[in-house]
């Protein structure tokens, strides 16, 4: 196997074009949907973990991110051409390696999303996925305060099989899962 450090051009991109088609997702009254679906506007809390709550909860008022169809489908065709780039990319590798986040994973009841957008998180996982190429994340190490670093592995379309191999051989070699001090 050879390694090398290479990081796709796009990543940026792909940043921006997620939030604003995110933005233009969250103009959508959730309620409206709710009602012609599912004939109900009621939104059952159990049924949704705390931030799609909060965020469909809020959703009643329209977003400023609101955007024209024809703007929707030119930001479409951004992720599109960005995808293509991408992919280009990945022809050199069977396999990316990098962090979840820039940061140790979150405190169990952490709930404050300006804190997650302050410190970026996502920022390592969201390209990947808007890319819609198979990933999974494994514990990679524990930071001083006790919580998760996680390690990504991004393989190319329709290669779950490479991811997965990765990422348990990964998890084998640092010691696989361990139950947490309580």
């Amino acid at each position: 196997m050879a390694v090398m450090e290479d990081r796709p051009d796009g990543l940026e991109e792909l940043m921006e074009i997620a939030a604003r088609l995110q933005g233009a997702n969250k103009s959508i009254d959730q309620r409206e949907i709710f009602s012609e679906f599912a004939g109900s506007t009621e939104i059952q809390p159990e049924a949704l973990d705390q931030y799609a709550g909060r965020w469909m909860r809020h959703s009643q008022v329209r977003s400023e991110s609101a955007m024209s169809a024809m703007e929707f489908m030119a930001w479409t065709i951004k992720w599109v051409a960005c995808r293509g780039a991408m992919l280009s990319f990945l022809e050199k590798y069977d396999v990316m390696i990098c962090p979840v986040d820039p940061y140790p994973a979150m405190p169990h009841g952490f709930t404050c999303q300006d804190d997650f957008d302050a410190r970026g998180l996502t920022s390592y996982t969201k390209p990947y996925s808007m890319t819609g190429w198979p990933s999974v994340t494994v514990r990679g190490g524990t930071s001083s305060e006790g919580l998760p670093i996680g390690v990504q592995v991004v393989a190319r379309p329709w290669r779950e099989d490479v991811a997965l191999a990765v990422a348990q051989h990964i998890e084998t070699a640092l010691g696989g899962w361990q139950r947490p001090p309580l």
